[in-house]
């Protein structure tokens, strides 16, 4: 299987769980636990942009070399323009339910706040997409990405790689220590309603830039063969073991802190660190140390001699090669925001409808990982067109030798 499939199949692999992590019932159900998140400071939202930058970097650098810089400029220009129509409409549409269906105010007033339409500075915040709705917060932020990341290709190819990772590091650093906070409380000022909310939004650009423009250095270096899988994963058990001492490290105060049993002074110095808005150093240590541990069994599952870690691997590779998981990655950003309207559903299914407990709730998560894989499929079948209509076998006829006539 090719890398770029592998790719798509994490992406799908996280999309899967963003939306378990997203199931938000009334009472809670069981899946909702089971999820890397709750072990460790690692969550799908990383993976899915550090695997999109990384997608990006590669299929983009090819283009630059094959159809050149103005290709590249106009399609990450579309996109951006897609995602931006895609997320502005939706924003839209969930605020017209909002106010049409029956307790749809009670039901969503802690996701899409209570201002109505006839307000104009909502109207301004949504498309400038000041105003993000819950589980609506990747979107905007990925088209910032977008804009940004073709000037990063450019720096690139001409081998200025290390001063774009400097200012991403700096811009990064930026938002730990806090530095817009001025303008932040400038643009919610601006934009801030009746129910009190202007700039809502649960990433700080500033701080999770830094996952999706790693991403497209590694991306775009590997493409131009700066990069080896080889010298990135290298063989023995020293670097392994050293990733997984990190994530060892953190795994207990990832429980303690999730049950509130951390000391109060030491708590008031930790939570300085594990800011998940703006990508903390915690965050960023633990991804590093997992998405370099899950590279390398990829990498070097094959090359492993324990039994056990090479069940685990190749149990990785099956996972990540399935074709539905595939086929869902490659259309991720279809299948993002057909997951925030799922989640909505369910929602308001079981706030409005029907209190969703015991099987009932069983039956409703199953039917939304059904439905998760529809848009995907749809739009897979469509690129294939219609197929063509068996050809009926013919066989050819065989030759028949004439008996030489005797002499």
């Amino acid at each position: 299987m090719s890398r770029i499939s592998s790719l798509d199949g994490l992406r799908g692999w996280f999309l899967i769980t963003m939306t378990l992590s997203h199931l938000v019932l009334r009472q809670d159900h069981w899946i909702s636990k089971v999820h890397f998140r709750h072990i460790m400071f690692v969550e799908s939202a990383q993976g899915f942009i550090f695997i999109s930058g990384l997608l990006f970097g590669i299929v983009q650098f090819r283009r630059i070399e094959t159809k050149g810089m103005p290709f590249v400029w106009r399609s990450s220009l579309r996109r951006a323009a897609t995602l931006w129509v895609a997320t502005v409409s939706l924003t839209f549409f969930l605020l017209a339910c909002r106010d049409v269906l029956p307790f749809g105010m009670d039901v969503f007033r802690n996701w899409l706040g209570v201002t109505g339409l006839h307000d104009l500075t909502r109207v301004a915040a949504v498309i400038l997409l000041t105003f993000q709705p819950t589980f609506l917060d990747i979107l905007p932020q990925y088209i910032l990405y977008l804009l940004l990341a073709p000037a990063v290709l450019i720096f690139i190819r001409k081998g200025w790689w290390p001063v774009v990772a400097a200012l991403a590091v700096i811009c990064w650093m930026a938002a730990q220590l806090g530095l817009m906070t001025p303008v932040s409380r400038i643009v919610d000022q601006l934009f801030t309603t009746t129910d009190r909310q202007g700039l809502r939004m649960a990433f700080d650009p500033m701080g999770w830039q830094l996952l999706f423009l790693s991403g497209v250095i590694f991306g775009a270096l590997w493409r131009r063969g700066d990069l080896r899988t080889a010298s990135l994963f290298p063989p023995g058990a020293a670097w392994p073991i050293a990733a997984l001492a990190v994530l060892m490290f953190f795994i207990p105060l990832r429980v303690i802190t999730a049950h509130g049993w951390m000391d109060n002074e030491v708590i008031k110095t930790f939570v300085v660190m594990e800011r998940r808005s703006n990508f903390g150093p915690v965050y960023l240590l633990n991804f590093i140390a997992a998405a370099w541990l899950l590279g390398w069994l990829l990498t070097r599952g094959p090359e492993i001699s324990s039994r056990a870690l090479g069940m685990v691997t190749a149990g990785l590779h099956h996972l990540v090669s399935l074709p539905l998981i595939v086929c869902l990655g490659r259309h991720s950003l279809l299948t993002y925001i057909w997951h925030v309207l799922l989640i909505y559903s369910l929602r308001y299914v079981d706030r409005a409808i029907l209190p969703l407990e015991g099987w009932p709730s069983d039956l409703a998560i199953i039917t939304v990982f059904a439905l998760l894989f529809v848009p995907a499929l749809i739009v897979e079948r469509w690129k294939q067109g219609p197929s063509m209509p068996p050809v009926p076998f013919v066989p050819a006829p065989v030759p028949v030798e004439t008996p030489r006539s005797k002499r």
